[in-house]
C-alpha cells in the first residue's frame, strides 16, 4: 500500500483511514477481530535456547530454571499479566524475557539476536525506566527515550522490539486518557501500511498511534486500537 494522499504537504487523514479499512475489510471479510483473539495470540518458546544464552550477571528467572517446561505456550495476555506489577530492575528483565519470548518463539537466530539487550551495561536499570514512562501515559515520549543514549535507549533494542516492550509495558495500564496506548510497529505492520521497513521516528510512530486510533473507530469501534496492530499484521488469504 503507497503512502500517498497528500495535500498540501500533509496527509490526507481521511483518505488514509479509507485505504487502510479497505485493506483490512479485504484481510478480514468475517468482519474485525476481537480484543479476545488478540490477547490470545500465542507461540511455544524455548527455555533451553535462553538459558543457555542468559547473561551469568543476571538472576536466572524461574520460567528458565532446569525444571521448567522446555516448550512453554505464551500469549500476549500472560505477558499483560506480569506487566502489572513491575517494581524492580529484576523484574523489568524478567518481563523482558517474556516479552522477547512471544517475539522470537522457537527460533534460535531470534532469540540470538535479542538476548544481547539484557549483556549490556545497565539494561535492567533502562528497562525499568522506559517501563515508568510508557506508563506515564506518552508512548511518543517513551519512544523518542529509547532512542536517546542520554535517557533508555540500549544497544541492540531496535524499534521492531522495543516497540513491543512499550505495548506489553503499558497497553493496559497507560494512565493518561490523552494519548493513545502504545502499540507495536514492525516491519510486518510497516509493510502493511507501505511505510519503510524500518528507521521510524518518534514522530512517525505518533503518527501510526494516531492512524490506527482513527482507523479502530471506522472499522472496529467496540474494539482496543492492538485489534489494528494485530490486523496489519496478519497475511492476507490468497
Amino acid at each position: 500500500m503507497a503512502d500517498t494522499h497528500e495535500t498540501g504537504g500533509a496527509v490526507d487523514v481521511d483518505a488514509r483511514v479509507t485505504e487502510v479499512v479497505d485493506l483490512l475489510q479485504r484481510k478480514f471479510p468475517g468482519g474485525p477481530p476481537t480484543d479476545e483473539d488478540v490477547r490470545q495470540q500465542g507461540f511455544h518458546w524455548s527455555t533451553a535456547q535462553w538459558r543457555k544464552r542468559w547473561p551469568s550477571e543476571l538472576t536466572l528467572p524461574e520460567q528458565l530454571h532446569e525444571e521448567a517446561p522446555t516448550r512453554p505456550y505464551i500469549t500476549r495476555q500472560d505477558v499483560f499479566e506480569r506487566a502489572k506489577r513491575v517494581e524492580t530492575p529484576s523484574d523489568a528483565v524478567e518481563l523482558f524475557l517474556l516479552m522477547a519470548a512471544w517475539g522470537t518463539g522457537t527460533k534460535a537466530r531470534s532469540i540470538a539476536r535479542v538476548v544481547p539487550v539484557l549483556h549490556q551495561d545497565g539494561a535492567p536499570e533502562r528497562l525499568l525506566s522506559s517501563t515508568r514512562a510508557a506508563q506515564e501515559g506518552d508512548p511518543v515520549e517513551a519512544y523518542r527515550r529509547l532512542y536517546s543514549y542520554k535517557h533508555d535507549r540500549i544497544k541492540h533494542l531496535g524499534p521492531a522490539f522495543f516497540t513491543k516492550w512499550l505495548y506489553f509495558s503499558a497497553h493496559d495500564l497507560s494512565e493518561s486518557d490523552s494519548s493513545p496506548a502504545p502499540l507495536i510497529l514492525d516491519k510486518r505492520v510497516a509493510e502493511s501500511l507501505g511505510w519503510p521497513p524500518h528507521g521510524w521516528s518518534a514522530t512517525k510512530y505518533g503518527e501510526y498511534l494516531n492512524l490506527s486510533t482513527a482507523v479502530r473507530d471506522a472499522w472496529a469501534p467496540n474494539e482496543p486500537t492492538h485489534v489494528i496492530e494485530y490486523a496489519l499484521f496478519k497475511p492476507q488469504d490468497l
